[in-house]
């Protein structure tokens, strides 16, 4: 069976490279972008497959706990337990509903194509900050925003800003009323440095690379979340070249975010 008569009877799920053989050394070429685009729709369908699998396994819970409380709900003829039902609906739906928030920002994260422009970091951290400036007010947060305003750098806007948008949801989300937020904007020689501290509770050393996977939550840290954000975070980086760092702030306890983004 020649060459031409292997490729024609090939599976449509059979994305393995095609055999040089007796291949023409005219066509060498061709099959080398054939093999290509093979290995590029292999590891798509591959992302396809984990996100529907994650996405499936963590739905069923809040979908089960849903399910189960309208069930109590129809039950009960109590005003004070159905109240109480109630709220714990509200409460499920706002966890299923941030969770599939999250698998979407996930999803974008996997498939957005890249749209390079000159992107203003202070004016983004400063916009990124307005939009939750009621939260911080409400929590009495002290937060602070440091660095040249004429910062600068070629990338995607669209995927930087939900970036920084989860590290700064975090950093608020675990920090306690009253306490201090501080982000940084510095030049290095070759990238620009952005990083959150915060004065929570913090990670522990030992797990600050697990927290980077996905759906991996801290038992320590007593606010709720999909365990996504982090993983969001680092999968972004990754899209935009650039890379993310976990330690301790200077004054001693939380957390501190390092950032670092190419210039070019």
């Amino acid at each position: 069976m020649d060459w031409s008569t292997r490729f024609c009877t090939r599976s449509p799920d059979d994305l393995s490279e095609i055999p040089v053989g007796d291949l023409p050394r005219d066509l060498l070429p061709l099959r080398r972008s054939i093999n290509q685009l093979l290995g590029k729709l292999g590891r798509s369908l591959t992302l396809e497959r984990r996100f529907s699998d994650l996405a499936a396994h963590q739905l069923r819970t809040p979908q089960a706990s849903v399910k189960l409380l309208l069930q109590m709900l129809d039950s009960t003829d109590d005003e004070l337990e159905r109240k109480a039902i109630i709220a714990d609906l509200v409460t499920s739906n706002n966890r299923a509903t941030h969770l599939i928030e999250q698998l979407l920002r996930l999803a974008r994260v996997s498939h957005h194509p890249l749209d390079p422009m000159p992107v203003h970091l202070y004016h983004l951290m400063a916009s990124t900050l307005a939009e939750v400036g009621n939260i911080i007010t409400s929590r009495k947060l002290d937060v602070s925003l440091v660095g040249p305003e004429s910062a600068e750098v070629r990338t995607d806007a669209s995927l930087l800003q939900m970036m920084i948008g989860n590290l700064l949801d975090n950093a608020i989300k675990y920090t306690p009323p009253g306490g201090r937020i501080e982000v940084v904007l510095a030049a290095e020689p070759h990238f620009w440095l952005i990083s959150i501290s915060d004065s929570g509770q913090g990670i522990p050393p030992d797990e600050r690379e697990a927290v980077f996977k996905r759906f991996y939550r801290l038992d320590t840290l007593g606010a709720e979340g999909a365990g996504l954000g982090l993983a969001i975070v680092a999968d972004t980086a990754d899209r935009l070249a650039a890379s993310v760092k976990l330690s301790t702030p200077i004054w001693g306890h939380g957390l501190r975010v390092e950032l670092q983004l190419p210039k070019t």
